[in-house]
């Protein structure tokens, strides 16, 4: 039997500098707790583990969003944020055997990076979205989760994808079967740029 007693915290702030211009930041200090299937494994490919920790974190967000082109039923709006992660004992997935992997905590990592999103709205018909995620995952200590040491610090932190792109389109039709119907469509695709999957390892 185990237990654990954690506290958190957040603070979020925002300020409009105008009607098309608005400004936020956040500061959080977090906690999770590991998942049952994260501890226990699913008796396929997830190993059950009893070495993980609780994650916690301290998380810094700076982001703004603006409205670019308002005219008529069209609108073109940008959306970014900037984000710092210095995060303890991360749980994180680490590839134990071919075709089975298990739950492991990394001591320190930090995380930097960019989150942005280009939308234009036709009225309530037609909406397109871009997306981007920049992520720079650093480990920060030297040691694996069992404590032995191992080259790993100023490393990347691997099975993260350090880029991605996002393009969405929804559109919406109504009274198209009948009077009052409504049918929305929606198409995505996504982008991952290569990436490591296990520590020493060359990007896949």
């Amino acid at each position: 039997k185990t237990s654990a007693s954690t506290i958190g915290s957040g603070l979020a702030l925002s300020y409009a500098v105008n009607s098309r211009i608005k400004l936020n930041i956040s500061f959080e200090q977090a906690n999770r707790l590991p998942e049952p299937d994260e501890v226990l494994g699913n008796g396929i490919d997830i190993l059950s583990t009893n070495q993980l920790k609780a994650e916690r974190s301290t998380n810094l967000n700076a982001g703004f969003s603006s409205v670019l082109v308002k005219k008529g039923a069209h609108q073109i709006s940008f959306d970014g944020n900037f984000f710092f992660r210095d995060i303890t004992n991360l749980i994180q997935q680490s590839a134990e055997s071919e075709g089975a992997f298990k739950y492991i905590n990394f001591d320190e990592v930090q995380m930097s990076g960019f989150d942005g999103s280009l939308i234009y709205k036709l009225g309530d018909i037609l909406q397109v979205e871009q997306a981007i995620s920049v992520l720079n995952p650093m480990i920060k200590s030297d040691r694996d989760e069992f404590g032995n040491e191992r080259i790993t610090d100023e490393s990347t932190l691997p099975n993260i994808p350090l880029f991605q792109s996002t393009t969405q389109l929804r559109m919406f039709f109504e009274d198209l079967i009948q009077k009052g119907s409504k049918l929305s469509h929606n198409w995505i695709s996504v982008y991952r740029a290569e990436f490591i999957k296990n520590q020493g390892e060359l990007p896949i």
